[in-house]
């Protein structure tokens, strides 16, 4: 039996290899598959399909103040790319025995920022965000498990693209 853990990450804006600061706390986006239901002559029951995926938003909490990351905190109408970077561990009987990479990469704008609250002698915190994500992709150890590009309808699980077919009958 094995153990997966992940303690921390760092955040880089933009493509850069400069990270902008560490987050608390990062929590990330739910995919959701729409569900429309559907009640067809010939069945006894209704049924939901798949239509498409639900909105993305993804919440970060920074562990302090950065004033690089704020200047693009504050710009809802700019599409900002988020890389966030951490330390997959996996622990078995003997100990820590593997650390991967994880890296998920969003296009995001911001819909909220806090700018947190300030008391005497101790450090800011308290800076929430939430973003609305139209670009996911995350990889470990350089393995895409998912991918999703909302404005190129792109749908990849485990490299299988699940929109193929539909981009072709679309003309797109």
């Amino acid at each position: 039996m094995n153990i997966s853990k992940i303690t921390n990450a760092s955040v880089y804006l933009d493509g850069t290899n400069d990270m902008i600061g560490r987050a608390a706390e990062i929590t990330l986006p739910k995919v959701a598959a729409k569900q429309d239901e559907h009640k067809p002559l010939g069945l006894i029951g209704t049924i939901k399909l798949p239509g498409g995926l639900e909105a993305m938003e993804m919440s970060i909490k920074w562990d302090s103040f950065f004033a690089d990351a704020l200047k693009h905190r504050l710009n809802p109408y700019r599409v900002t790319q988020l890389q966030v970077r951490a330390d997959l561990e996996t622990y078995g009987p003997g100990g820590r025995e593997d650390e991967t990479p994880v890296v998920l990469i969003a296009r995001v704008t911001w819909s909220e920022a806090a700018l947190g609250a300030i008391k005497g002698g101790e450090k800011m915190d308290g800076q929430d965000d939430t973003v609305q994500v139209s670009y996911l992709k995350l990889a470990v150890d350089g393995d895409e498990q998912l991918e999703v590009d909302i404005w190129n309808n792109i749908w990849r699980v485990n490299g299988e693209d699940l929109l193929a077919a539909y981009r072709t009958n679309i003309g797109g």
